[in-house]
């Protein structure tokens, strides 16, 4: 099993966080004003240094413009399709190769 920090389901949130703010014009600076947490902090986790607790992340989204049920249905959907292209990964084509 792969570390949490490391994990695929992992790298799929902190690239939705991330797309999240820069689709919202935000500085990770503007961010932190936002949630009361550091420049710093959001970088790291942005990086995957540091891990948001569940709390944490309510706050974050909030922060966002976003409500957490829209928040958590966008990472459901993005965690199925990274999961898909794993899966797909994995098998053998079922493509005839030089046809």
């Amino acid at each position: 099993m792969e570390k949490s920090l490391h994990s695929t389901q992992q790298q799929v949130l902190l690239a939705l966080l991330r797309r999240v703010r820069s689709d919202k014009l935000l500085t990770q600076l503007e961010l932190a004003e936002r949630i009361g947490m550091s420049q710093s902090d959001i970088s790291k986790v942005e990086r995957g240094v540091r891990r948001l607790d569940v709390l944490e992340l309510r706050l974050w989204v909030k922060g966002l413009g976003l409500g957490f049920s829209e928040f958590i249905a966008t990472l459901e959907s993005d965690l199925d399709a990274a999961e898909l292209v794993r899966q797909q990964g994995r098998k053998p084509s079922s493509k005839v190769r030089g046809a």
